[in-house]
């Protein structure tokens, strides 16, 4: 328990380096840059959180479920390490190559001209893509350690030479932009000396033996290929539900640069909570994995609900919160030259708990072999905050509506597919119910064949008695 507290508290430090790192950088070009400087530094902030997580995410998902059953069955992992990796390379390059392809729509719209900040946007692409292999391995061993070394490294090594660069009076957004973007390349560093570290942090003890059913084959390169691409769909529309709302604020906003940077900020101010509890689907997988191959469903639904129960109080309190102190934060931290209402606060707050709420259930649907359900989820989150975006009028009211009901259709979807999960019987719990019906079967067979031999042999007697 010591050393399971131990890893929490890594974990925490990391992630509030990570977050004060993210905000601080918005600050930054918020206090020292034009405001037209400061909006493409936070669309190239906004995009690097959709197309790096966007790959990160579902690389690090199914290496850490795939190495979780092996753990849990026995398997092999080096096969499944050297196929995640390739797969991984194969996504950064496609990533590259998109990315390169729209370059001249982005550089000439949200990124207001600057070559550097799309060069900043490929360097995310590459180190948020390699890092994700490390983190899955590190999260489907649970050596949680290893995992929160590479979040202390992400975040120290992007907020340590901001705070330089801000300190020093440099005022640059390419500059700021690429010492961001190095953070990701500086944690893999650290998680490839925490893979190579003999033994674990004490979390990783051996798992529980499944019972029921038959053994899984080792995961090929095409399975794992399979479901990946699943997640990644899935995972791209998640970070566009996430974080195109304002990038598409900030191009129907052109003319009015301060009100389009104010509403980015407020985006960002907002997603803290879900900022804060991103790495949640890592730490739930492993323990997910391990009740589904033991096929108990009851551990399944209360780990789920327990943990959605927990997040919703904190997603609540960051409603409040941001009703209550955002224009202020906005203001005073962000250096923001326009007004967002507390009322559009709430209400971006309010789709922060929706996207929370998604984070509990996407790993358990991927921990039960749900892929599907988890991108007919984002699917249909994504299809109605889209149908909303666009729809002429106040830009701002619309990119705020969207942010509600797009999450609260994807989590419609997901725990349909929950319960549909839930609902199913263990394998052999079909067999053993028809194992004993046919034995209730033969039982009463053999008990009405008996009755009737009975009646025929006192009939018998009576016919044969004078």
């Amino acid at each position: 328990m010591r050393r399971f507290l131990n890893s929490s508290t890594r974990l925490a430090v990391g992630l509030i380096l990570i977050g004060a790192a993210g905000y601080y950088l918005l600050a930054l070009a918020g206090r020292t840059l034009s405001a037209e400087s400061a909006s493409a530094v936070a669309s190239l902030y906004l995009m690097a959180n959709i197309v790096g997580p966007g790959i990160a995410i579902p690389v690090e998902q199914e290496t850490n479920r795939a190495i979780s059953e092996a753990r849990a069955w026995g398997f092999e992992q080096s096969p499944i390490i050297r196929h995640m990796s390739r797969l991984a390379g194969l996504l950064m390059l496609v990533a590259g190559v998109v990315v390169c392809a729209v370059s001249p729509v982005l550089v000439a719209g949200p990124l207001h001209g600057s070559w550097g900040l799309l060069a900043s946007l490929l360097v995310c692409v590459v180190s948020f893509g390699t890092l994700a292999v490390a983190r899955g391995v590190l999260a489907g061993r649970r050596q949680y350690r290893g995992y929160a070394l590479t979040l202390i490294l992400e975040g120290a090594t992007r907020l340590a030479p901001l705070a330089a660069l801000g300190v020093a009076g440099i005022s640059n957004a390419v500059l700021y932009c690429m010492v961001f973007a190095f953070g990701g390349a500086f944690a893999l560093i650290g998680g490839c000396l925490a893979l190579w570290r003999p033994g674990t942090d004490g979390a990783d003890e051996p798992a529980e033996a499944p019972t029921g059913g038959a053994r899984p084959p080792v995961p090929t390169l095409k399975v794992l290929g399979v479901g990946l691409l699943q997640l990644l769909g899935a995972s791209l529309l998640m970070q566009t539900m996430a974080n195109v709302a304002p990038i598409i604020v900030n191009t129907r906003l052109h003319d009015n640069a301060e009100l389009a940077a104010a509403v980015a900020q407020a985006f960002v101010l907002t997603r803290i909570p879900l900022f804060l509890f991103s790495p949640l689907q890592s730490m739930l997988m492993p323990s997910l994995v391990d009740s589904v191959t033991r096929h108990d469903r009851a551990a399944v639904r209360s780990r789920v609900t327990t943990v959605m129960l927990v997040l919703v109080g904190i997603g609540a309190l960051g409603v409040v919160g941001s009703a209550a102190l955002g224009p202020t934060v906005l203001r005073v931290f962000f250096g923001a030259d326009a007004d967002v209402s507390r009322t559009a606060l709430a209400a971006l707050a309010v789709g922060t708990v929706g996207l929370m709420v998604m984070q509990v259930l996407q790993p358990a649907l991927v921990a039960a072999h749900r892929h599907r359900w988890v991108t007919w989820s984002w699917t249909a989150g994504t299809a109605g905050m889209f149908a909303l975006l666009f729809i002429p009028g106040d830009a701002v009211f619309w990119a705020v509506t969207a942010q509600i009901v797009g999450p609260a259709l994807a989590i419609v979807v997901a725990a349909t597919g929950l319960v549909l999960y839930l609902r199913e019987p263990a394998p052999g719990e079909g067999a053993e119910a028809a194992g004993d019906r046919s034995r209730t079967a033969q039982g009463t067979g053999a008990g009405t064949a008996e009755s009737v031999g009975a009646q025929s042999a006192v009939s018998a007697v009576r016919r044969t008695e004078p």
